[in-house]
């Protein structure tokens, strides 16, 4: 191995040394609402995207599920389950990290009729997020058969995640590292001694 290949490997080592880390960072989060009437509502989900962004846009998700629950005593089924996804669900979506905490967040989801029951599909609920602030969300109904769209809950959002960025060491800066100490352990032994 000649000084340029040399050079230009470890140019390359330098390059994944300094390049930031695409780990997955993954954000939970919990609504908690108000009862409505009887019922009790409540949901969970996460939302992941790559690398160590301080904004994240609907552009940079990788995954998003939400899982609104209608708890009502004496019912069936119980709880009614609205599921929400990144596609075709999440309409718009926007938040904010720092110091390793979401500290802004905002989305908007389409309409969903009820995953395990038919009693909801002109029912259909909604799960907007404004701000983490107490009553910062709201859940909203679709009511297909009067062409309206009202109020059903307003809650709060709290999260988890995704924790300080912490870069790993890649497969490649281990293969290249070793490749840079063979090759100087060969140059050091083919240089002539005085």
């Amino acid at each position: 191995m000649n000084f340029r290949v040399a050079w230009i490997l470890a140019v390359f080592i330098a390059g994944v040394v300094a390049a930031p880390s695409l780990k997955a960072s993954t954000v939970t989060f919990t609504y908690a609402g108000e009862d409505v009437g009887s019922t009790t509502v409540s949901g969970s989900g996460s939302f992941s995207y790559n690398g160590s962004l301080a904004t994240i846009g609907l552009g940079n998700l990788t995954a998003f599920n939400f899982e609104l629950d209608l708890s009502t005593p004496a019912t069936s089924p119980n709880p009614v389950i609205f599921d929400f996804t990144l596609v075709p669900d999440l309409l718009t979506f926007s938040a904010t990290v720092s110091g390793g905490d979401i500290t802004a967040l905002s989305l908007s989801t389409d309409f969903e009729g009820a995953a395990n029951t038919d009693n909801f599909d002109e029912t259909q609920k909604d799960l907007v997020i404004n701000s983490l602030g107490t009553g910062g969300a709201d859940v909203q109904t679709d009511e297909t058969d009067l062409t309206r769209i009202v109020a059903y809950d307003t809650g709060t959002i709290t999260t988890q995640g995704p924790g300080a960025p912490t870069p790993e060491p890649s497969t490649a800066l281990l293969t290249g590292g070793a490749a840079l100490l063979l090759f100087l352990r060969r140059r050091n032994a083919q240089a002539p001694r005085a």
